[in-house]
C-alpha cells in the first residue's frame, strides 16, 4: 500500500528526474525501445553451446545411420 502511495506521489509531479521523464511522456515508445534492448539482449546472451551440442548429436545419429546401413 505504501508502494501504491509513493508511486501516485511521484506520478502526480509535472516533471520526473533525468530519463525518467521520457517514460513519463512517451511510454509507449519507452515500452517499445526497451522491449526490443530486452530481446536483443536474450539473443546476443544465448550460449552458443547448445547449438553446438544439437549440431553434433545430428551429425552422430547421421554417421551411425550410415555406417550400420553399409555393413
Amino acid at each position: 500500500m505504501l508502494v501504491g502511495l509513493a508511486t501516485n506521489a511521484a506520478s502526480n509531479t509535472s516533471r520526473w528526474p533525468g530519463p525518467l521523464d521520457l517514460l513519463r511522456t512517451q511510454p509507449w515508445w519507452s515500452l517499445l525501445v526497451l522491449a526490443v534492448a530486452g530481446l536483443v539482449l536474450v539473443v546476443v546472451t544465448q550460449p552458443k553451446s547448445a547449438a553446438k551440442t544439437d549440431e553434433d548429436l545430428r551429425g552422430k545419429r547421421s554417421r551411425c545411420w550410415t555406417t550400420s546401413a553399409g555393413r
